[in-house]
């Protein structure tokens, strides 16, 4: 059996099996995570950059589609910060189409 990690996301209390990455953690805790390239099962590659989250202390937004969860890890999804950052990724994606 795996070891449960202990974080906290949004405020929420969460408890993911060792090994676990960070969005499939917050859909089980019932917090969904905006992304265009995971499905759940597949190796994260991170390639949308949709999934940014915020750990408290850390210095840049983490991909949350490969990043293993950790123990006491405190974990912020909608901060002002990765929201900004969102933004500017879907801008980036809407560039590329502009015709679709």
């Amino acid at each position: 059996m795996a070891k449960l990690i202990n974080l906290k996301i949004d405020g929420k209390d969460v408890q993911a099996a060792e090994g676990t990455n960070l969005i499939d953690a917050a859909e089980t805790a019932g917090i969904h995570i905006p992304n265009l390239c995971y499905m759940k099962g597949m190796k994260g590659i991170g390639a949308c950059r949709l999934c940014l989250v915020e750990a408290e202390g850390g210095k840049a937004p983490l991909i949350a589609c490969n990043t293993k969860v950790k123990e006491g890890m405190n974990i912020s999804t909608a901060t002002e910060r990765v929201q900004e950052v969102r933004k500017f990724v879907i801008d980036l994606i809407l560039s590329m189409h502009p015709l679709d």
